[in-house]
């Protein structure tokens, strides 16, 4: 696990192709360059690989003592692009119940794929979505915001964009009706 600021001790893990990037925006501030220079292989790793390795780190973090305050999905992408997103998440949950039950999983997420019942529900499953929504538009900005928490009412954005890309931000919205959750930032 590395240090983060915001999620303590984070056991990272790539459920994306190793080789090169792989994600449905390809945002200029992106640490893992542009999609085009990236040349994804496309080979996802599967659940069952996935579930050994996490098994085998989490096994070991906690022999050693190594403490585990998130186990986080990022990586080289966006991780809901991974064929095995749901099953990968429940899965994680069962290790995390096993080795770390005070650990929270996390999801770092452009939130492109929500709209998918099936990462929506996996999405549920996670006590630390982290969103964003980048659009140019209010309208559409809106129109997300409201997929994701019908009560979210009286947000004030500016009405006109400068810029193509704005990422607006609010913090601590409870969304996918998860009230045991601190939320899920966007």
């Amino acid at each position: 696990p590395i240090f983060s600021r915001r999620l303590g001790s984070s056991l990272g893990v790539n459920i994306l192709p190793t080789v090169g990037k792989l994600c449905n925006f390809d945002c200029i501030y992106c640490e893992c360059g542009w999609n085009k220079d990236g040349k994804s292989d496309g080979k996802f790793p599967r659940l069952a690989e996935v579930e050994a390795a996490l098994e085998e780190k989490m096994a070991k973090a906690a022999a050693e003592g190594t403490p585990v305050d998130s186990i986080t999905f990022s990586g080289n992408g966006e991780p809901t692009m991974n064929p095995d997103f749901p099953q990968i998440v429940e899965a994680t949950v069962r290790l995390r119940d096993q080795y770390f039950p005070d650990a929270k999983v996390s999801v770092l997420s452009n939130a492109v794929l929500v709209a998918r019942k099936d990462i929506a529900e996996a999405l549920k499953k996670v006590y630390n979505p982290i969103l964003k929504i980048e659009t140019s538009a209010k309208r559409a900005y809106i129109d997300n915001v409201r997929v994701w928490n019908p009560a979210a009412t009286g947000i004030t954005l500016p009405e006109q964009d400068a810029k193509p890309h704005i990422i607006y931000t609010i913090s601590g919205q409870r969304v996918l009706g998860m009230p045991e959750a601190p939320g899920i930032y966007i």
